[in-house]
């Protein structure tokens, strides 16, 4: 695919790397090496946590918790497994918004399940036919 390509026009095998949609690479002085962004996520989950058990008063004050650590850790992993995690994260707000009673926010979040779940589909069917 994109690597033969690549390689086809002259790029040495060695200077091809082939990433997901979104991922990032970083080099410093002409080394490849890996982004730290699980470290990030790793110092944030006990500061979400932290924020969380201090304000909150009842157990459904943690589904905003729980939505923002889901989705940040998502945003250090590829391309399906964000928009994986936009559809947990939107559940989790979408429990909050109707115990809450926020029914203009339950449909907003309704429309963002409903869209991540057909783009999961759409991207396992791209895969499936791509395979064949």
């Amino acid at each position: 695919g994109n690597a033969d390509l690549a390689y086809s026009l002259g790029i040495p095998r060695d200077n091809i790397i082939l990433k997901q949609n979104g991922e990032v690479v970083e080099f410093i002085n002409g080394e490849l090496t890996k982004k730290q962004e699980k470290i990030i996520f790793v110092i944030l989950v006990p500061i979400y946590l932290f924020i969380g058990c201090m304000t909150s008063t009842t157990i459904i004050e943690i589904f905003p918790i729980l939505a923002s650590i889901t989705y940040c850790y998502t945003l250090t992993m590829a391309a399906n497994y964000v928009v994986l995690g936009g559809l947990i994260d939107a559940i989790y707000w979408l429990f909050y918004d109707i115990i809450c009673g926020s029914y203009t926010g339950a449909f907003a979040d309704t429309i963002v399940i409903v869209s991540n779940t057909l783009s999961l589909i759409h991207r396992k069917k791209e895969v499936n036919y791509s395979r064949k």
